[in-house]
């Protein structure tokens, strides 16, 4: 993949952050017409910039489609841009209509639809350079002018711009910070939120390994081995439909500030534009993401985007004693369908699954009873030579285990 400085020369005479990404301070962004880089986008003909044409136009020729949707979602997946936080109220309602009219076109309109909504968070929702006192002015206009763009169609320059925006991020911060001073940064942050118990654990954090030390890379590999797809005979059952309600007490139950996938988008956003405001685009835009819920439970869904809905991102964190801790992120429209199936079954996964005398899953305060039954048993019997305690802990359990057993056995 060509690197961003590649795709075009930046002009001579940028000076400001705000000049390199193509948005004034003012927070009102340049028309497509005197973007500096719109020639330049115009003329380069690299797989990303056709497959978002592609995207643009919801239509591929049928030659061409896997390769420049599998291009697409790379980069999409790769590029390093945060999202912003919370959307300001005001932003809302359009937010909510421009993510229905997103959930609808993913819903009919198979990859292309699928990878505009993958591309939206960082294209649109992407944070604002820094603006000094007038941050809540500038973020609000900006948010709106880029929702326009996103809708008339300017879609090759937001995402061009978002480009440029990593590119400078991954320049400025080409010198590490100390451990230290990241978590301090990490753990404000989190304090100004409330997080206040994610904030004492970035407090005692030994920080996270280089994503391109060979070494680690191998060690994640080996703890994330590949399996074989199973294969399911026999009848299938019914696929699963859900409600709206189902949907939006789904979506309220995600932990506050929940981190995002590789796409970025955040269950906050959903948050936002669903229930931060009571406008008709809000509903709209709860009744099209529960419409594109029930099309991925019903199986429809085309299987080239699989990978990109239902992988996740991995933070490598540094463990005490050496080696890594690999912690995989998922992107929120999948974990919010994970969910969804969850609560449906929930009343039946005593009797089909939890039957065996564990107290980790389906029961309320299991593992404080067994602990506290273990401790009250050692402080009875622990004199008794006979009475012995067995603990096994499986190494790497949750990845080590096989899927396809688990989805073949209860068929």
């Amino acid at each position: 993949m060509p690197s961003t400085h590649d795709l075009a020369s930046a002009p001579t005479d940028v000076t400001s952050r705000h000049s390199v990404t193509g948005e004034s301070a003012s927070g009102a962004s340049s028309d497509s017409s005197s973007c500096p880089f719109t020639d330049q986008i115009s003329h380069f003909e690299d797989p990303v910039l056709k497959a978002i044409k592609a995207a643009c136009s919801l239509a591929c020729p049928v030659h061409l489609e896997a390769v420049l949707f599998e291009s697409l979602m790379q980069e999409a997946s790769l590029l390093q841009v945060k999202t912003i936080g919370h959307i300001p109220r005001s932003v809302r309602p359009v937010l909510a209509e421009v993510l229905a009219t997103e959930f609808r076109n993913a819903t009919y309109h198979g990859l292309w639809g699928y990878a505009r909504l993958h591309m939206f968070p960082k294209a649109v929702l992407r944070c604002p350079p820094r603006s000094g006192r007038k941050k809540r002015v500038f973020v609000k206009s900006l948010l709106l002018s880029r929702l326009e763009r996103w809708t008339s169609g300017d879609i090759q320059s937001l995402w061009f711009e978002a480009r440029l925006n990593a590119d400078c991020k991954q320049s400025s911060n080409c010198k590490s910070s100390p451990v230290d001073q990241i978590n301090r940064k990490r753990a404000l942050a989190y304090a100004r939120e409330g997080r206040y118990r994610d904030a004492m654990r970035c407090l005692g954090s030994l920080g996270t390994a280089s994503p391109h030390d060979s070494k680690v890379l191998e060690e994640i590999y080996q703890r994330h081995p590949e399996h074989v797809l199973p294969t399911v005979s026999g009848d299938i059952p019914p696929s699963l439909s859900v409600s709206m309600d189902s949907v939006l007490a789904s979506l309220q139950a995600f932990p506050r500030a929940s981190s995002p996938g590789a796409s970025q988008l955040k269950s906050q956003h959903l948050f936002d534009a669903i229930l931060g405001t009571t406008t008709p685009s809000a509903k709209q835009c709860l009744e099209n993401l529960t419409c594109f819920v029930n099309f991925l439970l019903s199986g429809r869904a085309d299987p080239r985007i699989a990978p990109w809905l239902c992988g996740a991102r991995l933070t490598a964190l540094l463990k005490k004693h050496g080696g890594v801790r690999p912690i995989a992120v998922g992107e929120v429209l999948r974990r919010l369908v994970s969910r969804l199936c969850c609560s449906a079954v929930k009343e039946d996964l005593p009797d089909t699954f939890l039957s065996y005398g564990q107290v980790g899953v389906g029961v309320p305060g299991g593992l404080d009873a067994a602990v506290h039954t273990l401790s009250a048993c050692i402080a009875r019997y622990g004199s008794d030579p006979n009475l012995f305690c067995l603990k096994i802990d499986m190494k790497n359990a949750f990845n080590e285990c096989s899927r396809a057993s688990f989805l073949v056995l209860p068929l």
